[in-house]
């Protein structure tokens, strides 16, 4: 199912948000997945921040368990559990992946500390090498173990070209007050709405930029 920004904007003033969430997993069959959660604008329109990353923690789950046991890879949801700063989790997976050929190294890897300068740094060579494989989503990832979540932000951007992620990772990472949050929606959502003529995603943006009288303006103007 893919809604319109229109809906999104309706939604976002909904008061009943609660039902809202229930009906999306439910249209889901209960297995929500971050396809589902882009077309249907969750991040964006929900406003609970623990709603939210409760939202997070159900997809990273629901990405992993997927596949056949046999098939589970938790190279599919490390950018997820990394935005919710479960590091613990992810290495948790590894552990159980005994076939997959590159659990050793991420299981000596994931050991270390990554509030010492040294593996932040560590973690950030890896983003960039991993960008040179062009798997951008694991770059990024490895970009938020390096807690450069703004790095992680621009290869979600620029990469995978999606601003809803983008979103997601923020909110979830950095909360709602984040000054990242803001530079995203002034510098990549507006520009865009309004290149492709949008005036209910430019309304929405103003909106969460707490730009109230912008936001009415965008829907008459």
């Amino acid at each position: 199912m893919q809604l319109e920004s229109r809906d999104y904007v309706w939604a976002l003033h909904s008061q009943s948000q609660d039902l809202l969430l229930e009906r999306c997993i439910r249209l889901c069959d209960n297995t929500l997945v971050w396809q589902d959660a882009r077309n249907l604008g969750l991040f964006i329109w929900l406003q609970k921040i623990d709603v939210v990353r409760d939202q997070m923690a159900a997809i990273a789950r629901n990405i992993y368990l997927s596949k056949s046991a046999e098939a589970r890879d938790p190279v599919d949801c490390t950018l997820y559990y990394l935005a919710l700063r479960k590091k613990n989790l992810i290495e948790g997976l590894w552990k159980t992946t005994s076939s997959h050929k590159e659990q050793v190294a991420m299981k000596k890897f994931l050991a270390n500390d990554f509030t010492d300068p040294r593996w932040q740094r560590a973690a950030s060579k890896n983003a960039f090498a991993l960008l040179g494989k062009q798997r951008f989503e694991y770059a990024a990832a490895f970009f938020l173990l390096a807690d450069k979540l703004k790095d992680a932000v621009n290869v979600i951007l620029k990469n995978i070209k999606d601003f809803q992620l983008a979103i997601a990772i923020c909110r979830v990472y950095e909360g709602d007050h984040s000054p990242l949050l803001r530079e995203i929606l002034e510098n990549a959502v507006i520009p865009m709405a309004i290149e492709n003529n949008d005036r209910w995603l430019i309304s929405m943006a103003y909106w969460l930029l707490d730009r109230h009288k912008d936001a009415v303006r965008a829907m008459v103007v």
